[in-house]
């Protein structure tokens, strides 16, 4: 996608609204970033940054995991979600939004890996807006994670939305979801709302993208594996078992 986009109006997420509260506002953050990449020199083709474009429950996780046991690329986390942004911001005490994607950036870097981050579609459009992508966020792929049984990945996202229990990794609460069929209904209404705004972007800017399914990844990851990479364009160290 090259510096010139079109971006259909949306409304600004709670991550966007929360990130620009912090760095002082849209315009402040696309002045810095201006500035910021105008004092950089020429410099030989960018690396690739891995975008994983997600929606909740559709097997993102996974997808990052197997991609950062390549050994070739970073751990795709939710590097944008406001509370992550803040957290590093206090830790390594950053101060301007185009620093905190720096920073991000050079982590991956120091440890040879190619710059991976997950994103949901008002993320990205956020991203794209302020000129992170593609003046700080070079050379951007795109992979557009989706399972096919929506309304499987909807009840995921339901049960998830109430035991708050998100990842493995995250402490069982001892909450007894419910079945709501409701909820779910706006589970399934949002997932295929998220894979809308992604392909109308693409569409409009004739941005490539790689659609990869999760029941795929379950059925023959490390066939899957290659076929993501050789689109990335990557050579990975190993390709791993899931």
């Amino acid at each position: 996608m090259s510096a010139h986009y079109r971006i259909p109006d949306y409304p600004a997420g709670i991550h966007e609204t929360e990130i620009l509260r912090m760095f002082g506002g849209l315009e402040t953050v696309k002045a810095a970033i201006r500035t910021a990449c105008a004092e950089e020199t020429d410099s030989p083709e960018a690396p690739v940054s891995v975008i994983i474009c997600f929606s909740n429950r559709s097997g993102s996780n996974f997808l990052a995991e197997g991609l950062r046991r390549t050994g070739a690329i970073g751990m795709g986390g939710e590097l944008f979600n406001h509370e992550e942004v803040a957290l590093r911001c206090k830790k390594f005490e950053i101060g301007t939004f185009d620093s905190y994607v720096r920073h991000i950036i050079n982590v991956h870097a120091q440890q040879s890996r190619l710059f991976c981050t997950k994103v949901g579609w008002s993320q990205l459009y956020f991203l794209l807006k302020t000129g992170c992508i593609p003046q700080i966020i070079k050379n951007p792929r795109y992979l557009l994670i989706k399972r096919r049984d929506v309304l499987d990945q909807a009840i995921s996202y339901s049960i998830a939305m109430q035991t708050k229990k998100w990842t493995s990794s995250h402490r069982d609460q001892g909450i007894d979801p419910k079945f709501d069929d409701a909820l779910i209904e706006n589970c399934v209404h949002g997932t295929l709302m998220s894979h809308f705004h992604f392909e109308k972007l693409f569409g409009l800017n004739g941005q490539p993208f790689l659609e990869v399914h999760y029941e795929d990844l379950i059925a023959d990851f490390q066939r899957q594996l290659k076929i993501i990479c050789r689109w990335l364009g990557v050579k990975p160290k190993r390709y791993p078992i899931m």
